[in-house]
Parts: structure tokens; sequence; C-alpha cells
């Protein structure tokens, strides 16, 4: 067992540098219909604004009647001055008498502690607004529920004396700022709109925004930047995941086989796989095959799919292995036979795990099947374990583990962030990379094509010169 112990050890630890990632964000709950345009900075969209000429208009047409109030009240604040300065004892004419009983009722209200209680008749208090200023009106009340007004028999017999003086004093204050509030109203038509209009007009314009799915907001958010892709990748097929349009089935010939298929597409094979996205099931749709098990279509990429990335990697490293970088080849033929397993063939990080998995595993049990239910288990299980250390070994060189290792340090800073996923056709993606100063460092293309079984898959990544129209990253609202 520590003979597989190290296998394992040699084999994962490499492939758990290159698994490292920034893509530790939570998940991010967006309608994919909104994300059609995450390469454009800024889009265009329907907003219901004021409707400022309309609203002008309407404020045009009920102007007269707050002028009016205007006026009044400026008028009514001058008479309150003119009796505050007057020698007369008493005021002569109804309006002013009704001046009078306006600031006396304002300051009843305003300031409590000049009331003075004394008893007049039964009646009851109710409060309308003659203007801006409420006003008691007194009104008889059956028996039981008695009240008596608030009076001042100054006020009602019209005498200006300094108490009453006083009320027109505080109540001329009062009207200065309802007079300067409604002179604001006039200077400030926005305001208008507010304050005076039943209701504000609007209408609805097309203005351009900041685009909230932009993807250079989102550059180290994995995650969204995954559902942000979706409605590029999955354009003319996204029948594929509609639950209501297909049926699940199994066969096991000529490969064990779990697949969906499509009321409106019969004649296709879709592979999933299933998972857990918290507390519920998730379906994951894989592959696309035909009746004959020959690749039709990979419906998506996402950053989840690890080894795909680490291939597009292992491209880069193939180049400093072919350019001899570090003079490796001058090391042993089994250092070279060891580089070549991860960095010599397409898929090379997942091969070779799943080839050291199987050795590590099957050898396990090789003992008792090697040996047979009669034969001898103990002479068998030492044959198996000696046949696993010799399968185990061309998985096993330091010097070419720490090769590996120095090569991923070496360009670490170019795999920063993976920025842009896009379909190029059914089963190509095109994948742009960031480097650690958010400028783009790397273009592939990942291909995919029928495996060596019917309803298998492999892919291939090569890298290729980096378009022009590349969006690029602005900082300072990742958190959109």
């Amino acid at each position: 067992m520590k003979q597989y112990t190290l296998l394992l050890l040699f084999i994962l630890l490499p492939i758990t540098i290159l698994a490292q990632s920034n893509r530790n964000n939570p998940d991010l709950s967006l309608d994919d219909k909104v994300n059609n345009y995450p390469n454009s900075l800024k889009i265009k969209v329907k907003r219901n604004v004021v409707d400022t000429a309309q609203a002008q208009i309407m404020y045009q047409q009920i102007k007269p009647s707050l002028m009016k109030d205007y006026e009044s009240l400026v008028k009514r604040k001058n008479r309150c001055v003119e009796l505050y300065a007057s020698t007369i004892k008493k005021v002569k004419t109804e309006e002013d008498l009704l001046l009078l009983n306006r600031a006396y009722n304002f300051t009843l209200i305003a300031f409590p502690k000049y009331q003075k209680f004394k008893q007049k008749k039964k009646i009851q208090t109710k409060v309308f607004f003659a203007g801006l200023v409420p006003v008691p009106i007194p009104f008889p009340v059956p028996d039981g529920d008695e009240k008596y007004e608030v009076y001042d028999k100054d006020v009602e017999k019209g005498k200006l004396t300094d108490r009453v003086k006083e009320y027109l004093m505080l109540y001329s204050q009062n009207l200065e700022d309802s007079i300067n509030q409604v002179y604001a109203y006039n200077e400030n038509i926005e305001q208008n709109w507010r304050q005076h209009l039943p209701r504000i007009p609007k209408k609805k314009v097309i203005v351009e925004e900041d685009n909230p799915f932009y993807r250079g907001f989102h550059y180290n958010n994995g995650n969204t930047l995954d559902l942000l892709e979706r409605y590029q990748q999955r354009k003319g097929w996204e029948f594929l995941y509609s639950e209501s349009d297909r049926k699940e089935k199994h066969s096991t010939y000529p490969v064990e086989l779990d697949y969906y298929v499509y009321n409106s597409a019969p004649n296709y094979k879709v592979t999933f796989s299933e998972t857990k996205e918290g507390y519920e099931d998730k379906i994951i749709i894989k592959e696309v095959y035909d009746a004959e098990g020959k690749l039709v279509c990979v419906p998506g990429l996402d950053r989840a799919e690890n080894f795909v990335f680490k291939d597009i990697e292992r491209v880069v490293y193939l180049k400093d292995y072919q350019n001899n970088k570090y003079n490796i080849k001058s090391k042993s033929q089994h250092t070279q036979d060891y580089i070549s397993l991860f960095l010599g063939r397409n898929g090379g990080f997942e091969k070779t795990y799943n080839e050291s998995v199987g050795i590590a595993l099957g050898s396990a049990f090789a003992g008792y099947m090697y040996g047979g239910v009669t034969g001898d288990y103990l002479t068998g299980r030492n044959k198996s374990q000696q046949y696993a250390a010799m399968q185990a070994s061309k998985y096993i060189d330091s010097d070419g583990q720490n090769y590996i290792k120095q090569l991923v340090l070496d360009h670490e800073s170019e795999f920063k962030y993976i920025y842009m996923i896009e379909r190029v056709s059914n089963i190509s993606f095109r994948v742009v990379y960031l480097n650690d100063q958010l400028k783009p460092s790397h273009c592939a293309i990942v291909t995919y094509k029928t495996g060596k079984k019917p309803f298998t898959c492999e892919y291939s990544a090569r890298i290729i010169g980096m378009p022009a129209n590349i969006p690029p990253v602005h900082e300072g609202k990742e958190d959109w």
C-alpha cells in the first residue's frame, strides 16, 4: 500500500497545483435571457422619465390659482403688519375682524401657552384649512359631550390690545414663511411638479447606461461569467434544458449509457451527469450524440471543467519542454517518459490521473484475482504487487514532478483568470485568459471529437493569436 500511496501523491501534486484558482465566489442567480451583451460596456434601455414639457403645461394650468393664493398671503401678511403698528383701538371691518380670529386661532394651535379658557356655550371644535392656516370652527353638540370654546374676549370684540397685537405678530411670521415657500415653488419648476401637480407625467425614452452584465465588471467572478456566457453557448440548443421535452433512458450496448431523448429532436442521445447544488439535485447536460454514438455537439463549457483548462496550460508547458527549458532533456529517459505522460498527449493531465488511479485501485484486488479461488493466495498477491509496482513506476519521477511544478510557477501569473469562454462551433470553444495585470495573456481553441468508443468524447487545445476585440476590464464594479 505504501507504493500506491506514493503513486497517488506524485500524480495528484501537480494536478492539485493546477487546480488552484480564484473562482471561489458565491453563485449568482440571473435570468439568462438578459445576458445577451456581456461584451458591451454600454447598453440602451427603456426608462420611464419625467415628461418635462407636459409637466410645464400642467403647471401653467394651475399656476393662476397658486398665484392667487400667493397674493392673498402677501396681502394678509401686510395687513397684519399694518394693524400691529396701528394706534387704533379697535378694528372696524369684518375683514380685519376675520384676520384677528385667524391670528388668534393660529396662535392657539402653534403656541398653546396663549390659551385662555372661558365658558361661553356648549360647542365642539373641528379644524378646517382656510388657505394654508388651520381654523377651528365651533358648532353645537348634544348634551353629554360638553366641551367649551377656547376664546379671547378682546379678539371677539376686535380690540387691538397688546396681547392681540402679539397674535398678529406671530401670525405674520407664519405668513412670511408660507410666502417664502410659495415663492421658492415659483423659482424652481422641479419643486412645482413635486408639490403641486396632481400627478407627475412620465414618458418612455431610450437611454444609454453602464451594462451591469458587462464581463469586464466581473472578471474575477467565474460563477457570474459562467452565467453570462450561457446564452451565447446554448444558442440553437436551448431545447436541451427543457425538462418537459425529455425522457430519461438506459442502454447497455454498445456501451452502458444513461441518456435523454427529446421529443423535439428524437435522433439525438444526450448524456448528462447529476450533482448537488446546496440541498437540491442538479442535472448537467454533457454531450449530444447521434444514434451511432458520434459526437454532434458539446452544448456548454464552464469553469468547473478543470481538466479542459489544464490542457490549455499543458500546451504552454509543452513548448517550454520542447525548447529544453532548464536543460531538462539531459535528464534520464525515465524522466522524459514521465513528462511526456503529462505534456506529450492531448488531455495528458486527465489521462495520467485516471490511469494512475486505475492502477492503484485495480491492484488492490489483483492479489485475490491473480491467485484464483483455489490457487495460492499469498503467491498470487505477491506477484500482483510486483506487477503493480512495475506498472506504477512510470508514474513516479521526482525530477519530472519538480520540473512540471516549476513550469506551473513560471506561468502562474499568465493564467490568473479565465476571462472569456465563447462557442466557435458545435464542438469548439474559444478561451481567453487574463494575467495578474488584468491584461489578455493567452487565447486558445478547445476542440472536442468522438472518442475511441461510441458515446465518448476527447478534447484537445491549441494556442492561437489574441483577437483585437477583447473587452477591457473595468475595475470598481466587480460586486454588481
